[in-house]
Protein backbone atom coordinates (compact mmCIF):
# COMPACT_ATOMS: atom_id res chain seq x y z
CA UNK A 1 0.00 0.00 0.00
CA UNK A 2 1.56 3.23 -0.77
CA UNK A 3 3.66 5.24 2.19
CA UNK A 4 3.03 8.24 0.95
CA UNK A 5 -1.33 8.16 1.81
CA UNK A 6 -1.17 5.55 4.71
CA UNK A 7 -1.30 7.71 8.45
CA UNK A 8 -0.79 11.12 6.17
CA UNK A 9 -3.72 13.34 6.45
CA UNK A 10 -5.29 14.82 3.04
CA UNK A 11 -8.05 16.98 2.50
CA UNK A 12 -11.69 15.87 1.26
CA UNK A 13 -11.61 19.21 -1.14
CA UNK A 14 -8.35 18.40 -2.84
CA UNK A 15 -9.05 16.31 -5.94
CA UNK A 16 -5.84 14.92 -6.29
CA UNK A 17 -5.62 13.61 -2.90
CA UNK A 18 -9.06 11.85 -2.83
CA UNK A 19 -7.78 10.21 -6.13
CA UNK A 20 -4.80 8.81 -4.03
CA UNK A 21 -6.98 7.26 -1.30
CA UNK A 22 -9.21 6.10 -3.98
CA UNK A 23 -6.15 4.64 -5.36
CA UNK A 24 -5.32 2.67 -2.45
CA UNK A 25 -8.98 1.55 -1.92
CA UNK A 26 -9.24 0.12 -5.43
CA UNK A 27 -5.64 -1.93 -4.94
CA UNK A 28 -7.00 -2.93 -1.73
CA UNK A 29 -10.43 -4.13 -2.82
CA UNK A 30 -11.53 -3.60 -6.45
CA UNK A 31 -15.11 -3.68 -5.98
CA UNK A 32 -14.80 -0.38 -3.89
CA UNK A 33 -14.75 2.97 -5.19
CA UNK A 34 -13.97 5.75 -3.04
CA UNK A 35 -14.55 9.21 -4.38
CA UNK A 36 -16.39 12.49 -3.69
CA UNK A 37 -19.24 13.27 -5.48
CA UNK A 38 -18.93 16.98 -7.09
CA UNK A 39 -21.03 19.53 -5.61
CA UNK A 40 -23.59 19.92 -8.25
CA UNK A 41 -24.33 16.31 -8.76
CA UNK A 42 -27.48 14.20 -8.29
CA UNK A 43 -26.76 11.09 -6.36
CA UNK A 44 -27.59 8.50 -9.10
CA UNK A 45 -25.13 5.42 -9.49
CA UNK A 46 -25.95 3.32 -12.35
CA UNK A 47 -23.64 0.95 -11.27
CA UNK A 48 -23.71 0.18 -7.76
CA UNK A 49 -24.63 0.44 -3.93
CA UNK A 50 -23.75 4.31 -3.04
CA UNK A 51 -22.63 4.76 0.56
CA UNK A 52 -22.16 8.41 1.87
CA UNK A 53 -20.89 10.69 4.88
CA UNK A 54 -22.35 13.95 5.16
CA UNK A 55 -20.06 16.72 5.62
CA UNK A 56 -22.04 19.66 5.65
CA UNK A 57 -23.53 20.96 8.92
CA UNK A 58 -26.88 20.00 7.08
CA UNK A 59 -28.37 19.45 3.89
CA UNK A 60 -31.89 17.84 2.44
CA UNK A 61 -32.23 15.14 0.55
CA UNK A 62 -35.14 14.39 -1.39
CA UNK A 63 -36.99 10.79 -2.91
CA UNK A 64 -40.36 11.27 -4.53
CA UNK A 65 -41.98 13.66 -2.48
CA UNK A 66 -40.17 12.16 0.61
CA UNK A 67 -37.47 15.24 2.18
CA UNK A 68 -35.15 14.60 5.01
CA UNK A 69 -32.50 16.12 7.03
CA UNK A 70 -29.37 14.81 6.74
CA UNK A 71 -26.68 16.15 8.98
CA UNK A 72 -22.98 16.44 9.81
CA UNK A 73 -21.73 12.39 10.23
CA UNK A 74 -25.43 10.71 9.11
CA UNK A 75 -24.78 8.09 6.88
CA UNK A 76 -26.95 7.60 3.22
CA UNK A 77 -27.03 4.23 1.86
CA UNK A 78 -28.65 4.63 -1.85
CA UNK A 79 -29.69 1.80 -4.18
CA UNK A 80 -28.53 1.27 -7.59
CA UNK A 81 -30.16 3.86 -10.76
CA UNK A 82 -31.95 5.33 -7.76
CA UNK A 83 -31.82 9.36 -8.24
CA UNK A 84 -32.10 11.37 -4.80
CA UNK A 85 -31.65 15.60 -5.15
CA UNK A 86 -30.02 17.06 -2.49
CA UNK A 87 -30.23 21.01 -1.51
CA UNK A 88 -28.40 23.00 -1.37
CA UNK A 89 -24.99 21.67 -2.59
CA UNK A 90 -23.77 17.83 -2.07
CA UNK A 91 -20.94 17.42 0.35
CA UNK A 92 -20.35 14.12 1.11
CA UNK A 93 -17.25 11.71 0.98
CA UNK A 94 -19.00 8.22 -0.34
CA UNK A 95 -17.42 4.47 -1.58
CA UNK A 96 -19.27 2.91 -4.31
CA UNK A 97 -20.09 -0.81 -4.23
CA UNK A 98 -20.65 -2.61 -7.35
CA UNK A 99 -21.14 -6.25 -5.59
CA UNK A 100 -24.82 -7.52 -4.04
CA UNK A 101 -27.05 -4.77 -2.87
CA UNK A 102 -28.38 -4.92 0.77
CA UNK A 103 -30.74 -7.69 1.08
CA UNK A 104 -33.60 -5.22 1.85
CA UNK A 105 -33.04 -2.87 -0.83
CA UNK A 106 -36.31 -5.11 -2.47
CA UNK A 107 -38.79 -3.40 -4.97
CA UNK A 108 -40.66 -2.22 -2.24
CA UNK A 109 -38.37 -0.84 -0.01
CA UNK A 110 -37.58 1.17 -2.88
CA UNK A 111 -41.01 2.33 -3.62
CA UNK A 112 -41.64 3.27 0.41
CA UNK A 113 -38.48 4.57 1.47
CA UNK A 114 -36.51 5.42 -1.28
CA UNK A 115 -32.85 4.85 0.51
CA UNK A 116 -31.41 4.44 4.02
CA UNK A 117 -30.78 7.19 6.14
CA UNK A 118 -28.76 6.46 9.76
CA UNK A 119 -28.36 9.17 12.03
CA UNK A 120 -25.13 9.64 13.59
CA UNK A 121 -25.93 10.17 17.79
CA UNK A 122 -25.29 13.79 18.62
CA UNK A 123 -21.93 14.62 19.48
CA UNK A 124 -21.22 14.61 23.07
CA UNK A 125 -18.28 15.36 24.41
CA UNK A 126 -19.21 14.66 27.64
CA UNK A 127 -19.51 10.70 26.59
CA UNK A 128 -16.38 9.77 24.97
CA UNK A 129 -16.41 6.61 23.03
CA UNK A 130 -17.60 4.97 19.63
CA UNK A 131 -21.17 4.80 18.27
CA UNK A 132 -21.81 2.45 15.61
CA UNK A 133 -24.23 4.12 13.10
CA UNK A 134 -23.69 1.16 10.19
CA UNK A 135 -22.28 -2.14 12.83
CA UNK A 136 -20.12 -4.27 11.88
CA UNK A 137 -22.16 -6.71 12.93
CA UNK A 138 -25.35 -5.63 10.09
CA UNK A 139 -24.23 -7.85 7.38
CA UNK A 140 -26.71 -6.46 5.16
CA UNK A 141 -24.79 -3.56 4.65
CA UNK A 142 -21.35 -3.52 2.97
CA UNK A 143 -19.36 -0.62 4.37
CA UNK A 144 -18.82 -0.56 8.46
CA UNK A 145 -19.23 2.92 9.75
CA UNK A 146 -18.91 4.44 13.06
CA UNK A 147 -18.25 8.18 14.78
CA UNK A 148 -15.94 8.26 17.91
CA UNK A 149 -15.74 11.31 20.09
CA UNK A 150 -13.12 12.37 22.61
CA UNK A 151 -12.55 14.44 24.86
CA UNK A 152 -9.07 16.05 26.03
CA UNK A 153 -9.36 14.07 29.48
CA UNK A 154 -8.62 10.37 28.05
CA UNK A 155 -8.05 8.65 25.09
CA UNK A 156 -10.36 6.63 23.06
CA UNK A 157 -8.99 3.19 21.17
CA UNK A 158 -9.97 3.07 17.07
CA UNK A 159 -11.36 -0.03 16.38
CA UNK A 160 -8.80 -2.18 15.24
CA UNK A 161 -9.46 -3.82 11.56
CA UNK A 162 -7.96 -6.69 9.23
CA UNK A 163 -8.90 -4.01 6.56
CA UNK A 164 -7.74 -0.53 5.46
CA UNK A 165 -10.01 2.22 7.75
CA UNK A 166 -10.83 5.67 6.49
CA UNK A 167 -10.96 8.27 9.34
CA UNK A 168 -12.39 11.22 8.52
CA UNK A 169 -12.59 14.79 10.48
CA UNK A 170 -16.28 15.84 11.70
CA UNK A 171 -15.38 18.44 14.32
CA UNK A 172 -12.58 19.81 16.18
CA UNK A 173 -9.33 18.98 16.13
CA UNK A 174 -8.69 15.15 16.95
CA UNK A 175 -5.01 13.81 17.61
CA UNK A 176 -4.89 10.31 16.30
CA UNK A 177 -2.14 8.61 18.55
CA UNK A 178 -0.24 5.90 16.83
CA UNK A 179 2.12 3.21 18.43
CA UNK A 180 4.51 1.64 14.60
CA UNK A 181 6.63 -0.84 17.03
CA UNK A 182 8.05 1.58 19.70
CA UNK A 183 7.79 4.89 18.44
CA UNK A 184 4.71 6.58 19.01
CA UNK A 185 3.22 9.29 16.58
CA UNK A 186 0.62 12.14 16.62
CA UNK A 187 -1.15 13.15 13.41
CA UNK A 188 -3.45 15.99 13.59
CA UNK A 189 -7.01 15.17 12.33
CA UNK A 190 -8.88 18.72 11.41
CA UNK A 191 -12.05 19.06 9.79
CA UNK A 192 -12.60 17.72 6.59
CA UNK A 193 -9.07 16.65 7.10
CA UNK A 194 -8.71 12.50 6.49
CA UNK A 195 -6.15 9.49 6.70
CA UNK A 196 -6.13 6.09 5.84
CA UNK A 197 -5.34 3.75 8.80
CA UNK A 198 -3.03 0.61 8.08
CA UNK A 199 -4.76 -2.54 8.32
CA UNK A 200 -3.40 -5.49 10.66
CA UNK A 201 -1.65 -4.65 14.23
CA UNK A 202 -0.38 -1.16 14.66
CA UNK A 203 -2.88 0.24 17.39
CA UNK A 204 -4.68 3.93 17.00
CA UNK A 205 -5.86 6.08 19.54
CA UNK A 206 -7.74 8.85 19.44
CA UNK A 207 -7.30 11.89 21.95
CA UNK A 208 -7.82 15.36 22.37
CA UNK A 209 -11.64 17.00 21.34
CA UNK A 210 -13.97 16.19 18.74
CA UNK A 211 -15.40 13.53 16.66
CA UNK A 212 -14.08 11.42 13.95
CA UNK A 213 -15.93 9.31 11.54
CA UNK A 214 -14.60 5.33 10.76
CA UNK A 215 -15.24 4.30 7.81
CA UNK A 216 -13.74 0.15 7.43
CA UNK A 217 -13.07 -0.85 3.02
CA UNK A 218 -13.60 -4.39 4.18
CA UNK A 219 -12.44 -6.60 1.51
CA UNK A 220 -15.24 -8.56 -0.25
CA UNK A 221 -13.70 -12.08 1.39
CA UNK A 222 -14.06 -10.28 4.53
CA UNK A 223 -17.90 -9.38 3.99
CA UNK A 224 -18.75 -12.66 2.45
CA UNK A 225 -16.99 -14.19 5.46
CA UNK A 226 -19.16 -11.90 7.72
CA UNK A 227 -22.22 -13.22 5.83
CA UNK A 228 -21.79 -16.66 6.64
CA UNK A 229 -20.77 -16.15 10.25
CA UNK A 230 -22.72 -18.20 13.22
CA UNK A 231 -25.64 -16.08 14.88
CA UNK A 232 -25.13 -13.04 12.78
CA UNK A 233 -28.70 -11.31 12.99
CA UNK A 234 -29.82 -8.55 11.29
CA UNK A 235 -30.21 -5.31 12.82
CA UNK A 236 -34.27 -3.63 12.93
CA UNK A 237 -34.54 -1.92 10.25
CA UNK A 238 -37.04 0.74 8.68
CA UNK A 239 -38.19 -1.82 5.85
CA UNK A 240 -41.53 -2.87 4.95
CA UNK A 241 -39.74 -6.53 4.06
CA UNK A 242 -37.51 -6.79 7.08
CA UNK A 243 -39.98 -5.39 10.49
CA UNK A 244 -38.04 -5.55 14.14
CA UNK A 245 -38.55 -8.92 15.55
CA UNK A 246 -38.53 -10.20 19.75
CA UNK A 247 -35.87 -11.35 20.78
CA UNK A 248 -35.80 -15.69 21.30
CA UNK A 249 -32.60 -15.50 23.82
Amino acid sequence: MRADVINRVVDVDDPAAVAMVAAVVREWEPRLEFYRPPADALLYEPDGTLYAVCLADTLTVQTGNRVRAVRKGDALVIPQAYAVDVEPAVDLIAFRHDGPPPDHFRERFIQVWGLDHLAAPPHDPARPGVAEVIPAADVRFRIPYAVIDVDSTETTEVPPSDDPRILLGLGGEPVVLLTEGSRPREIQLPPRGLTVLAPGANEYRLSGRGRAGLLVALSEVAHLGRRRGPGERPSPSPSPEYPPTAPTD
